[in-house]
């Protein structure tokens, strides 16, 4: 195939595109693409994707990780050449089938991933880029409650953050401490989202039970990032940390200045889920977006244990987990 015979597939519905001189065919990966459908249909019609996905291009994008090319090399079709098109070469067979235990794709998740004892950190790092949400549960009803929409974010939560806004007004809150309360409550919510990732949900875990509850928290997100449906947290489990902290908050202040910081904290993690949403489905012109997004991003399929902060780099700059250069 030529370059000329190439750009006649350069639709929504029709997309190849080339990298050196290999074809891909990305028509079902359009939606899955981290960086958005955009980037791909930009670049359809035989340019060259290679300079893009290694950062040499004027648009600002990220060096791809060694992830992201294996993950395009499902979609290979062929190579250019003078004669035309060259299938690709079939895959390799496949070895004998290890002795160690293998997940099952086909069956609930959430009951075999324990199983993968130490090979469970690695297995998860290796990301599935599809927007198809994987079954968790052979329950319909726990199935039910780990699928989250992001819209469920803010109307369970925000109604929350105003009811506990209007109590510490009712306790007598002047409105300069109020606000510098809830102000208080947002900078804790960013240390907070920095820990919980980077000490909780980035815990290095070998046993059955620990695996399986890492999947749950945090693993199926780094397994498949584009699972726009378990991406945010089910509000069930959010309802658990509130449980936790709550308490704490009320045990060491007031009435007033609780409940004003305390549903800043709130506040914070409902921008942080829509954030964090956003970064993974969303596009934007703007600056501090695209930064946010090539950071995450950088997290996901690449650098695993740095670039732990989502809405801020601020605790990454100060505990030295800022992302490779």
């Amino acid at each position: 195939m030529s370059v000329d015979e190439l750009r006649l597939h350069a639709s929504e519905a029709d997309a190849w595109v080339r990298v050196h001189n290999k074809v891909y065919d990305v028509t079902g990966f359009l939606d899955a693409h981290p960086g958005g459908r955009q980037v791909l249909l930009e670049h359809m019609g035989g340019s060259d994707l290679a300079p893009l996905m290694a950062s040499h291009h004027d648009s600002g994008a990220h060096a791809h990780s060694r992830a992201a090319y294996e993950i395009l090399e499902q979609y290979c079709i062929g190579r250019l050449s003078e004669a035309g098109l060259e299938p690709s070469a079939p895959p390799p067979q496949a070895a004998p089938a290890a002795p160690d235990f293998q997940v099952d794709p086909s069956k609930p998740l959430v009951f075999q991933v324990g199983h993968l004892g130490p090979r469970y950190d690695a297995w998860v790092h290796q990301p599935i880029v599809s927007r198809a949400h994987p079954r968790f549960f052979h329950s319909h009803i726990l199935e039910f409650l780990s699928i989250t929409p992001w819209q469920a974010i803010p109307a369970v939560w925000l109604p929350v953050v105003a009811a506990l806004q209007r109590a510490a007004h009712r306790a007598g809150l002047a409105l300069p401490t109020h606000a510098a309360c809830v102000a208080g409550g947002l900078l804790l919510w960013t240390l907070l989202e920095y820990s919980l990732h980077r000490f909780l949900f980035h815990q290095k875990t070998s046993s059955y039970w620990f695996n399986t509850l890492h999947f749950l928290l945090h693993g199926v997100h780094h397994k498949h990032p584009m699972d726009s449906y378990r991406l945010v947290f089910p509000p069930v489990l959010t309802l658990i940390f509130v449980a936790l902290f709550w308490p704490l908050f009320y045990a060491v202040l007031p009435l007033g200045p609780c409940c004003a910081m305390f549903g800043g904290v709130l506040l914070g993690y409902v921008g942080y889920d829509l954030t964090h949403y956003y970064l993974h489905h969303g596009t934007s012109t703007w600056a501090l977006p695209r930064q946010l997004k090539r950071n995450h991003m950088k997290h996901h399929f690449k650098f695993t244990e740095s670039g732990f902060g989502i809405t801020s780099t601020l605790w990454d700059h100060i505990f030295g987990s800022r992302l490779p250069e």
